[in-house]
């Protein structure tokens, strides 16, 4: 055998692996919808809102980086944030307003402030 598929069959089954372990490892999820969340949406925002909101940052918000927790940023950073990934995101009108809508109630529950 060439010193190429001595290589390859050293190579191959550590990629292999390494491949297995990255596809299996659990999927970080942003928190899910819950009474306490729904208390600190804006009014008149509702459940269902909220929930398509979630998958949206599931769907959309993860194909280009990881997660980003709602909590993980104060309300004026996400007033910044949100518009220019809606648009890098091809967001329509709706999906960005059900995302905004959960970022903010699940960031809002997080703090313990139902500020609005």
């Amino acid at each position: 055998m060439s010193l190429h598929h001595d290589i390859l069959r050293l190579v191959m089954p550590v990629m292999a692996c390494a491949l297995a372990t990255a596809c299996s490892a659990p999927r970080a999820e942003p928190p899910r919808v819950t009474p306490r969340v729904l208390v600190s949406a804006d009014p008149g925002v509702t459940e269902a809102a909220l929930t398509r909101g979630r998958v949206t940052l599931m769907s959309d918000c993860t194909r280009c980086h990881g997660l980003r927790e709602p909590a993980s940023r104060s309300l004026e950073e996400w007033s910044e944030v949100l518009p220019r990934m809606n648009r890098k995101a091809a967001l329509t009108t709706e999906d960005a307003a059900e995302l905004r809508a959960y970022i903010w109630a699940v960031a809002r529950s997080s703090s313990g402030t139902n500020s609005r």
